[in-house]
């Protein structure tokens, strides 16, 4: 329900012409959607393979048409500091200047691992070009990048169990990312506004890198697809 704290994402792959227009969905947990319904990725039902092609935010009827329930498909985004060497990782809203790693000064310009600064985001929903799809010669589904977890810092003092080089730090209210980076590629596009069906399939025609999101134009940016999960509340 549009409004309701969910972990649940649709994917919008079509509208029921026999049903009021009623749109047709998939739907999958958000953990799973960041990377199944990622632009590129390919979904079969009904022996249909549809392929997703950006993000979108959730579709409602207002007055007996249907319309996106706000202008924004990517609600929460943040900036997220990573560092490939130590796995440091932060996130804020502003966009980072840190060019080294507080932990082991890793710099931003190391070529094998770096410290990096990138925009993540957990879009509202997902959507294919709005087409019949293709014909499935198989039942399966094709998944674009992949997935990594991630623990944010915390400010728990670690403890060192007596006898070993290891420190322990739980926190039980810490944060917890899934972070589709599409193989480190991250994600290139826009926002923009599809208003033809002319329209969505040249984006479906489009790789994946330049695929956009629907909604009010915008600066072209690059983005990881995010999920953000905490202990007992989620956004």
């Amino acid at each position: 329900m549009f409004g309701m704290p969910s972990r649940t994402r649709l994917l919008y792959h079509g509208f029921d012409t026999a049903h009021d227009r009623e749109p047709r969905t998939i739907d999958s947990d958000l953990d799973l959607a960041v990377t199944e319904f990622a632009p590129g990725s390919q979904k079969t039902k009904d022996k249909r393979v549809f392929t997703a092609i950006g993000f979108t935010a959730p579709i409602i009827k207002v007055r007996g048409r249907l319309r996106p329930a706000t202008d924004n498909p990517l609600p929460w985004r943040r900036w997220m500091l990573r560092c490939l060497r130590c796995h440091f990782t932060k996130t804020q809203t502003t966009q980072p200047t840190e060019t080294l790693c507080p932990y082991c000064q890793a710099s931003t310009t190391d070529q094998n691992q770096p410290f990096t600064a990138f925009e993540v985001a957990a879009p509202a929903a997902f959507r294919t070009a709005f087409d019949r799809g293709q014909n499935a010669r198989v039942d399966t589904d094709l998944m674009y990048g992949g997935a990594s977890t991630l623990a944010e810092d915390s400010n728990i003092t670690p403890v060192q169990p007596p006898g070993s080089n290891t420190a322990i730090r739980l926190d039980r209210k810490g944060t917890v990312y899934r972070v589709n980076d599409r193989n480190k590629l991250q994600f290139h596009g826009a926002v923009d506004n599809i208003t033809s069906e002319r329209q969505a399939r040249e984006l479906a025609k489009a790789a994946p890198e330049d695929r956009t999101a629907n909604s009010k134009p915008a600066h072209a940016h690059r983005l990881r697809l995010g999920e953000l999960f905490r202990c007992g509340w989620y956004p």
